[in-house]
């Protein structure tokens, strides 16, 4: 059941599909019946519009170097103005029944390949952001800009963003963030900035003594978020040692209001949702994460 309960409770939004501005998706603040279902208003065809699907051989980089894998999927894109910048977010696939493929940087081409493959696999569907492959867009990090009220993290309002973001999430599938990083991490002979043997405030690395191969590696591993500090035996504890049991690191990120970063995962934690995983590998190493899929989705359950 796509997540409506959250949104009804602050704000509902009508979608419109404006002909002077061509494949713009414009979000207006309104209210829906308790029955409306929002993300039809994106997905399906008649008074709202549906997007037509794209080429796969066409416009972005990323998608056009999965074209092949890509074929039979329907590849939209939407344009959301907010806060003096129009985001481009690619939406692939829907047909079939599966999590929601989250690829937020759009300079982590492991990442995008990984949730193609997941797509392909498992269903569901992805969303990218296009920022010109890099992984700010107009000095905003699209990860970082999720919030209806104002984040401390946001240059502007991201209540259209995170509001759209939302409508694709799936509760009963749950969301499977795709992230790749720098080699190592500062302090500790890299130049990345979370890595399951750095320690933090907020995150705790959960290493894995059954690890082998690539998946020893500290830049390889499943983020598994919670809310508050960890504790043996909750949700999040119970499917970091399924993980770690399974040779798999880990990294329990702890979710706090007052420390709330503006991430998708924060977000998702802080409005009650528990059905969201993070893959982290290293830049470039598309196969280890392909290899991460299935663990990250029986982490979801």
């Amino acid at each position: 059941m796509i997540c409506r309960a959250a949104l009804a409770a602050t704000l509902t939004f009508a979608v419109s599909f404006g002909a002077a501005q061509a494949g713009e998706t414009k979000i207006a603040a309104n209210t829906f019946a308790a029955e409306h279902d929002p993300i039809a208003s994106f997905l399906t065809t008649g008074e709202t519009g549906a997007k037509p699907c794209l080429n796969p051989r066409s416009g972005d980089r990323d998608i056009f170097r999965n074209a092949k894998a890509l074929t039979g999927h329907c590849i939209r894109l939407h344009r959301i103005r907010e806060a003096g910048k129009t985001w481009q977010i690619y939406e692939i696939g829907g047909q079939r029944r599966g999590p929601l493929w989250a690829v937020l940087h759009d300079n982590e081409n492991a990442a995008f390949d990984a949730a193609v493959t997941g797509l392909n696999r498992y269903g569901g569907r992805i969303v990218a952001i296009e920022a010109g492959e890099k992984r700010k867009f107009h000095g905003q990090d699209p990860n970082r800009n999720f919030g209806i009220k104002r984040c401390r993290n946001q240059r502007g309002s991201g209540v259209k963003y995170t509001t759209f973001m939302m409508m694709l999430v799936d509760k009963s599938t749950g969301v499977v963030g795709m992230h790749n990083n720098a080699n190592g991490f500062a302090g500790g002979g890299g130049s990345g900035h979370i890595n399951v043997f750095r320690k933090s405030r907020v995150l705790i690395g959960h290493p894995s003594r059954y690890a082998k191969g690539a998946f020893k590696d500290g830049d390889n591993f499943i983020l598994v978020p919670g809310r508050g500090g960890w504790r043996p035996g909750s949700r999040p504890a119970r499917k970091i040692a399924r993980l770690n049991k399974s040779g798999i690191h880990a990294v329990y990120e702890k979710v706090l209001a007052r420390a709330n970063d503006c991430s998708m995962s924060n977000h998702l934690v802080l409005s009650g949702y528990h059905n969201y995983v993070n893959i982290e590998v290293q830049h470039g190493q598309a196969r280890v994460q392909r290899a991460l899929l299935k663990p990250a989705l029986n982490a979801l359950r």
